[in-house]
């Protein structure tokens, strides 16, 4: 899964922030949603009445696994869910395309 992430991510013209897909590019969780489901369009989340995130809905263990990994390696971010917090490491202002390829290979090192 991290391998495939990391194809659709190779190259700051194919990531995004803000939306999972958008003309061919991904973010992070675009990458992992895609990777998992095998397209972009498919319902990933619930939300909640107050139109929150309420759970990130992976169909593959491993791929909530790498979820819940990239969500342990940003840390904090002051998100109010767990799995948010790499929504908002994603879109973070100061936030690189290297750094997303540095947190898939931390996430890669991290299995082995």
């Amino acid at each position: 899964i991290l391998d495939g992430m990391a194809r659709r991510l190779s190259t700051p013209d194919l990531w995004c922030k803000r939306v999972l897909c958008e003309n061919g590019r991904h973010c992070i969780l675009g990458a992992l949603n895609e990777e998992d489901h095998g397209h972009y369009t498919y319902r990933w989340s619930e939300t909640n009445m107050a139109g929150g995130l309420r759970e990130v809905l992976f169909a593959r263990a491993a791929a909530r696994a790498v979820a819940l990994r990239l969500a342990d390696l940003v840390g904090d971010q002051q998100a109010h869910r767990y799995v948010q917090r790499t929504a908002v490491f994603n879109n973070a202002p100061n936030t690189t395309h290297r750094d997303i390829l540095g947190l898939i290979r931390r996430a890669r090192a991290s299995f082995e």
